[in-house]
């Protein structure tokens, strides 16, 4: 007897599985590669962003585009096991980039200090703004942020990491990332009205 199970595709590449827009090609240089990832990071560049761009390619959990010559990934994957394999489709845009821009959406809970929290705040990594407190321990970048900005390391590229802190997605603290996107050269589309996330607060939990 004959028994065919067929192929066998493990939870990873189920999940990592690329759609790419019909008649697009990989970029063969880019100026920079930016990275958003973490909570709402999706819905946030979908709508005041890239609201009218469609994407290169999307996977379950990541959409990438082409935006003026930068290539832009947003990931929400929360999944411990998918980093390594997310952070290694990107660098083949990494090693082409003159460039990387890191941006990572955290809970604030996360945020490790004895003073007293906000509802929104940044830290830095190899920052460009002297206004933006360096990330100190014990804090620490985590997930696709963590991956690329080791590969940039790696291959010798500049980088710059930010992570912003964020308790509740209120009108306010939405406005507080996209005045960040925009000070990296992402403009966002100021005629769309800032409308605030539902995301309960785990600040105490």
């Amino acid at each position: 007897m004959d028994l065919n199970f067929g192929e066998i595709i493990d939870q990873e590449s189920r999940a990592l599985q690329w759609k790419w827009r019909e008649g697009t090609t990989k970029p063969n240089e880019i100026n920079r590669l930016i990275v958003i990832e973490g909570i709402n990071a999706k819905k946030i560049i979908e709508t005041y962003v890239a609201k009218n761009i469609q994407p290169l390619c999307t996977s379950k959990s990541m959409q990438i585009y082409n935006i003026d010559n930068d290539v832009l990934c947003v990931a929400e994957e929360q999944d411990l096991n998918y980093y390594s394999s997310m952070t290694k489709f990107i660098e083949e845009f990494q090693i082409v980039s003159k460039d990387v821009i890191l941006v990572s959406l955290q809970s604030l809970s996360e945020f490790k200090n004895d003073s007293k929290p906000e509802n929104c705040l940044i830290r830095g990594i190899n920052s460009k703004f002297n206004d933006i407190p360096a990330l100190s321990s014990p804090n620490f970048i985590s997930g696709v942020a963590a991956g690329v900005a080791s590969n940039s390391i790696m291959h010798e590229k500049k980088f710059a990491c930010y992570i912003i802190y964020v308790d509740i997605y209120d009108e306010e603290s939405i406005k507080f990332i996209l005045n960040h996107l925009q000070r990296v050269n992402l403009p966002f589309d100021d005629t769309v009205k800032i409308r605030a996330l539902h995301h309960k607060s785990d600040l105490y939990m």
